[in-house]
């Protein structure tokens, strides 16, 4: 038995089940918005990074969702700066930029760059494939090319093969080529074509791919799928720092593209191919210099936690001492532990360690541990011209809202110049001390940054100036009053390493565009 007030609920839920129903009968096509947790038919991995000298690399893993085989057409951008001095390198330090000529030290500049390289390659049905960024794939990949984890220069195709406690390394790709090993598709499929090495070494730069078909013409196959890890080798134990995030997918919209070179992404729906870019990126973040409020470093079997330098008790991990001539903190040369204090240099008025102003050295204290946060945040422009390079399409001011734990309210802006990767406390300034995303000047631990790109009336019908990104957020090690400023390619002062996809909000009425050569 129901009584009259169930009885209501019932009619209630059946006519608003109704009611959407029709509604969605009447809507038209349901839009799916871009995302990282959905397949689409344009991915977008807006950071890569490979320097092999220090051990760093980009795995890319792509899949295809789909029963059917598919082409896909890629570009790998190079945005590695360039050294206006021969010989010189600007990635990953532009200090770097200097040549030694006649026993003269020159000093040049670093110059943006953006060269797109453009590649294809087919993903048989339901099938992941996976390459690392520096060495690229081939379908006739040597899958059992693998050496020891104890001895690079010993091939091995299994773990046993090298002894106890080590592994076999095997080069990252999975190619179906059909070998005598049997490495087949589904229905005996292969995959074909090959996928290049990066394009520098050092490199940094985003990739696009974009679902085509057999003869390289943009199709509406919401069907891939894809993530990176960036890692880097932390030396001879084998440590790896990794970090991930998934691929940007961009769907496209059944029924609607005209199968040209120019991709129309959003805007007017009777236009649009794809769907658009997000009017706002939201990230949540902690303010750069942060203090950790859980890692400590403590004495754990002999070893600090997180310095992972000898030690028999707790004070051993949070002292700047000297253990075999460098000071256990700061890694700086030592004789005795008074090398290693953190002292007032009246001389400059700064700390002999840290480098922080002072007028006594109760201003500097001890170099005491401590583990603070950074943020990097890495923009791309929805709108890339790979026809005819047209940077100024790409060109975007980025406006930033920034919020603290109070809801105070701060804000900056910074150009977009086709790809900026950036720490959120340089955004605006070199000292980052006084840049509002310090939390000395935010005032809380925690904040909340809202991007959008700001429409350029110039750019209309030709760009909509959105964006698109990541972030990276690191936990670096040093002295007590020590900012950080430590990334990946800071393997001394980087602990760890965590990657971030981006929130979406919002549409925006311009269309962005993808002009293909």
């Amino acid at each position: 038995m129901m009584g009259r007030g169930a009885k209501m609920g019932v009619r209630l839920v059946l006519t608003m089940a109704l009611a959407l129903g029709l509604g969605l009968a009447a809507g038209g096509r349901a839009r799916a918005d871009i995302g990282s947790d959905h397949p689409a038919a344009i991915l977008v991995f807006p950071k890569l990074l490979v320097d092999t000298a220090n051990g760093l690399d980009t795995l890319i893993r792509m899949s295809n969702v789909s029963d059917t085989p598919i082409n896909v057409y890629c570009f790998y951008v190079n945005a590695t700066p360039i050294c206006s001095i021969p010989g010189g390198s600007c990635f990953p330090n532009q200090l770097s930029c200097q040549a030694n000529i006649g026993g003269q030290i020159f000093i040049g500049s670093c110059i943006d760059n953006w060269q797109p390289n453009d590649f294809t390659f087919r993903l048989t049905r339901e099938q992941p494939t996976g390459w690392a960024v520096s060495k690229g794939q081939s379908t006739n990949c040597p899958f059992l090319d693998g050496f020891c984890s104890n001895s690079p220069a010993t091939k091995c195709q299994r773990d046993t093969q090298c002894g106890a406690g080590n592994r076999c390394v095997i080069q990252p790709c999975l190619p179906l080529d059909g070998s005598p090993l049997g490495r087949v598709g589904p229905g005996g499929q292969t995959n074909e074509g090959a996928i290049p090495l990066s394009p520098d070494d050092p490199f940094i730069g985003e990739l696009k791919c974009i679902a085509v078909d057999e003869n390289g013409q943009p199709v509406a196959r919401n069907d891939l799928i894809g993530t990176a890890l960036i890692g880097r080798s932390m030396g001879p134990q084998s440590r790896m720092q990794l970090l991930g995030y998934n691929a940007v997918g961009i769907p496209a919209i059944p029924g609607t593209g005209n199968r040209n070179r120019t991709l129309v992404l959003g805007g007017d729906a009777s236009a649009a191919e794809y769907e658009g870019c997000p009017n706002i990126l939201i990230l949540d973040h902690f303010f750069d210099g942060a203090v950790d409020p859980v890692l400590q470093n403590v004495c754990v079997d002999s070893v600090c936690s997180l310095s992972r330098t000898p030690c028999d008790t707790d004070a051993e991990c949070t002292k700047n001492t000297c253990l075999g001539a460098t000071c256990s903190v700061t890694d700086t040369a030592c004789a005795t532990d008074a090398d290693c204090q953190n002292t007032c240099n009246l001389g400059n008025n700064t700390c002999t360690l840290t480098g922080n102003r002072c007028s006594s050295d109760a201003d500097c204290v001890a170099a005491d541990y401590q583990v603070r946060l950074a943020t990097d945040l890495t923009l791309i422009p929805c709108t890339e011209d790979f026809e005819e390079r047209r940077l100024d399409l790409s060109r975007t001011v980025a406006q930033f809202l920034v919020f603290n734990e109070f809801e105070q309210r701060f804000s900056t802006s910074r150009t977009v110049d086709c790809f900026k990767e950036i720490q959120l406390s340089n955004m605006e300034t070199s000292d980052n001390t006084r840049s509002i995303f310090s939390a000395g000047v935010a005032g809380t631990l925690t904040g909340q940054s809202r991007i959008r790109g700001v429409v350029n009336d110039d750019n209309v019908g030709r760009g909509g100036n959105t964006l698109l990104g990541i972030a990276e957020e690191f936990r670096c090690q040093g002295p007590k009053y020590q900012f950080p400023t430590c990334d990946l390619v800071d393997a001394q002062r980087t602990l760890s390493g965590t990657g971030k996809n981006l929130h979406f909000q919002g549409r925006r009425p311009q269309s962005d565009f993808i002009y293909l050569p």
